[in-house]
């Protein structure tokens, strides 16, 4: 509310004028104070509604937001898999190709060993067979 003693009171010493209590000019101010008053609460009510609509866009945002980058994550972790299974399914690939060349390398070594113990079993047994022999001839 508007103290109107001290409107008069600051009017009096600035102005040097006398306000009576019912002077028209105070009946100015009290319109101009409903009016203001009025139009401050219009504003409020605005500003209100407009504080709502922000909160709500922005909560739309969030949500918008977070869908996204749930998508963004869901598709990253997906293509990280993929190529997680490509490169760990071509080096499976690599190694089994590389196992299969060693296994037919060893084989291929294990085989002439084999020949070659056979061989020298054989001819180990011709020694023995020619010892034996050289020993019964000189008995």
């Amino acid at each position: 509310m508007i103290d109107f003693d001290e409107i008069r009171k600051t009017v009096a010493i600035r102005h040097g004028v006398l306000l009576e209590s019912n002077d028209p000019v105070l009946v100015t101010v009290t319109l101009n104070e409903l009016v203001l008053s009025r139009y401050v609460e219009i504003l409020t009510e605005q500003n209100e509604a407009h504080r709502k609509a922000i909160e709500a866009a922005l909560q739309k945002g969030i949500a918008d937001a977070k869908q996204t980058a749930g998508r963004v994550i869901t598709e990253a972790a997906d293509y990280v898999s993929e190529q997680t299974h490509t490169a760990v399914s071509t080096a499976l690939e690599e190694g089994k190709a590389q196992i299969r060349k060693d296994v037919s390398k060893f084989t291929k070594e294990l085989q002439t060993a084999r020949r070659t113990a056979f061989i020298a079993a054989a001819i180990s047994c011709i020694c023995t067979i020619a010892t034996v022999s050289v020993a019964i001839n000189v008995l």
